[in-house]
């Protein structure tokens, strides 16, 4: 917002010896600017960054009770020598930081602060065993050593040298079990609620258009812009030839639904080649293999636009992940007292490994296998690439001491009554998972390319809206997104409300049986790979053969340890090769 040159950062007021460095989008800025000018505040651009610079000298902290949208910033007050930092509610925007030789260095990627001259190298371990478990770092471990993760919801003020107070501004509001509003008012005030969120994020100097997946969270969005926006909406939608996961029929009937104007883009096997650009953009290792469709679909839609809406936050808020159902069948099972559970789980091992290939021998030992635990440390197994037993067999002596470390220790706070399973694991990933692979795989995906992506479900006024709703509300019985379908209702194609969920995911599977398959053995089992002793490389080895033969699908785990390695290679190694294909 206000592309002149006025407006380049950091932005520097003389007046009140104050600067900022700003990242992000702040929806109501204009609002804030009138409520100042009539203050008596002189501003000398349009843009947000002075809104938020002068914001904050009218208001100091109070000012992030204020801002709608997604930021991350950094603010010099001259005056009292002190620095201020600040990240959004839900962490759409990133922040790092780290101390170095009596200096605090601060950016949007952990390559910014790493980059420095002289800055040390060394591998954080732990959030190496953290990734392995959730496929990102979790908050607040970065991959290295002595960066750390800024919290979505914080703010710190900083005075002096080492001290870095977080203190929570923010936090996702209890579901309020006393309102009793009628469906019909649930239906009206929360179509209200999110029509003003996405009516928000649409403020741009710029065309806004939108990733269209044809699933319902995008094709509600659309919806709502084609109401609010006269210009045919342009959507970009990624595919595949693959009939299992490519969207584009649903894709296509929500554009022949609303006549707008739609870009359509293939991923072929050899995008994969881009591997290397990622794990340079990312900085970290990081496994989600969503991010790859994200990068190519990003780099695409740049071509048009310079901003697009995305459908982000909607699973976990109208609970849409099938994952929740297992939690709520779980919680039938909760009142049961833990020695029948632990009766049923003794079952659940004697389950050979032999008998597992029907899927659902496996699943059922899986459930089984769960029954007596906590539901942290059920959740973690529903989310996690490599589950407790397989680090066992997996990590070699680099790791080995964090075997005791359990990384479903991230996830307790969480889960604080066993009887609310299912509602605890959405706030949970609001916490957690979103922030850290989520938003952060778009962030990072869509910036390289300079790309805006705002995520009009993760508005924050809808946040405390629809958190406050109970959970039979939101959803029916086993179906999830019960409420977003009521709100739906003759907005968007029947067939789109009710199509099964099916995500944004890859072919990885076949992709690492032809094409992938020999760099994966090469990045693997190369002897570089092996001097790290990280893993025991006969179960890496194993791993690649059961994925090979079809006798496992092992393609997320696979994919995951290729990051690591490629990682690795470019940021602890130093590979120059590596760097410049970036």
């Amino acid at each position: 917002i206000d592309l002149s040159e006025r407006s380049n950062q950091p932005f520097v007021n003389n007046e009140f010896n104050s600067s900022i460095t700003f990242n992000g989008e702040i929806y109501n800025y204009l609002e804030l600017r009138n409520s100042l000018e009539e203050k008596g505040y002189k501003f000398k651009t349009k843009s947000d960054t002075e809104t938020i610079l002068l914001g904050y000298k009218e208001w100091g902290p109070n000012i992030l009770n204020l801002l709608r949208g997604m930021f991350a910033f950094a603010i010099w007050d001259g005056e009292k020598k002190e620095l201020f930092l600040a990240r959004d509610r839900l962490g759409e925007k990133p922040l790092y930081y780290a101390w170095f030789n009596e200096k605090l260095l601060f950016g949007s990627e952990a390559k910014a602060i790493i980059t420095w001259k002289g800055f040390p190298r060394k591998v954080n371990f732990e959030a190496i065993h953290g990734f392995l478990s959730f496929q990102y770092s979790p908050v607040p471990n970065t991959a290295f050593d002595s960066i750390e993760q800024f919290p979505a919801g914080h703010f710190a003020v900083i005075k002096e040298f080492g001290k870095l107070e977080l203190k929570q501004y923010w936090s996702i509001p209890e579901v309020d079990s006393l309102a009793k509003p009628s469906t019909t008012e649930l239906i009206l005030g929360t179509k209200e609620v999110l029509e003003d969120a996405i009516k928000a994020c649409m403020v741009s100097d710029t065309e806004v258009g939108i990733f269209l997946s044809g699933g319902i969270d995008s094709s509600t969005i659309l919806s709502f812009m084609n109401d609010l926006n006269p210009k045919k909406t342009q959507a970009f939608t990624i595919g595949y030839d693959d009939p299992r996961i490519d969207e584009r029929k649903y894709a296509k009937s929500v554009v022949d639904f609303f006549d707008i104007d739609h870009h359509e883009f293939l991923l072929e096997q050899q995008s994969a080649d881009c591997l290397s650009k990622l794990v340079w953009h990312f900085g970290e290792p990081f496994a989600d293999p969503a991010a790859l469709p994200m990068y190519i679909l990003s780099e695409e839609a740049r071509k048009k636009v310079k901003v697009v809406l995305a459908g982000d936050g909607g699973d976990e808020l109208f609970i849409g992940y099938p994952r929740y159902f297992a939690c709520k069948l779980m919680q039938l099972f909760n009142f049961f007292p833990q020695s029948i559970n632990k009766t049923l789980q003794l079952i659940g091992k004697m389950i050979p490994k032999s008998s597992q290939s029907l899927p659902i021998i496996k699943y059922m030992k899986r459930f089984l296998n769960d029954l007596a635990l906590e539901n942290h440390e059920k959740y973690l197994n529903y989310v996690s690439f490599f589950n407790d037993d397989m680090r066992q067999e997996m990590y070699g002596s680099q790791l080995d001491n964090f075997l005791e470390k359990k990384t479903s220790e991230i996830l307790e706070p969480y889960f604080k009554e066993r009887s609310r399973f299912m509602e605890e694991a959405a706030i949970c990933d609001m916490n957690t998972y979103l922030p850290g692979a989520l938003l952060r795989k778009t962030d990072i995906a869509s910036m390289a390319h300079g790309l805006e992506v705002r995520s009009p479900f993760l508005d924050y006024k809808l946040v405390e809206h629809v958190s406050k709703i109970p959970l039979e509300k939101r959803v029916k019985g086993f179906k999830g997104k019960n409420l977003l379908k009521m709100i739906n209702k003759d907005r968007i194609p029947e067939s789109i409300i009710e199509r099964k969920k099916m995500g944004f995911n890859v072919p990885l599977d076949n992709w690492l049986r032809s094409g992938l398959e020999d760099l994966a053995r090469d990045l693997l089992l190369s002897d570089t790979s092996k001097s790290r002793k990280l893993f025991n490389y006969g179960y890496i080895e194993d791993l690649l053969k059961r994925h090979a033969n079809k006798t496992g699908s092992e393609e997320y785990r696979i994919w995951a340890l290729m990051n690591l390695e490629l990682w690795f290679r470019m940021w602890v190694d130093g590979d120059s090769v590596g760097l410049e294909n970036g």
